[in-house]
């Protein structure tokens, strides 16, 4: 199976919001944001409900979504809880601000989140149409 890179990514999600995102009322599309300090300090888009994909060198294996509603003073903040939920966890040994990879993306070297304010009902729909686009390697089909 061929890797799955970041253009083929970007290309991907420009075709699934020439299909779906309404310019007019919405503005311009997000675009995705990479983790520049990976594994410490927040993750883009903590805040927002969207989608989040997970790269082992340059290639694309798993497209996930993180749409949760949260609760209290973490209302939206769907990235960011599925990320410690599934991909990441605190790492108390480098200190508060520090994550460490799950043993099940251990070697993944980039993270990259595309937030999704306000419209977050359609990060499902963004995550269902990369994979089944992009068929990441980690991901099962859908």
């Amino acid at each position: 199976m061929a890797e799955v890179t970041y253009q083929q990514l970007l290309q991907a999600t420009a075709e699934f919001f020439a299909r779906h995102w309404v310019t007019e009322t919405l503005g311009p599309y997000p675009a995705w944001q990479c983790w520049e300090q990976f594994l410490s300090g927040s993750v883009p888009n903590y805040q927002h409900p969207g989608c989040y994909t997970v790269f082992f060198g340059s290639g694309l294996r798993y497209v996930g979504l993180g749409a949760s509603r949260g609760g209290g003073i973490y209302t939206e903040h769907g990235i960011s809880r599925r990320l410690m939920a599934h991909v990441i966890q605190g790492d108390r040994a480098r200190g508060p601000t520090w994550s460490k990879l799950r043993e099940r993306f251990a070697g993944a070297t980039a993270i990259y989140t595309l937030g999704l304010p306000n419209v977050g009902y359609m990060a499902a729909a963004l995550e269902t149409y990369l994979i089944r686009s992009l068929a990441p390697s980690m991901n099962s089909r859908v």
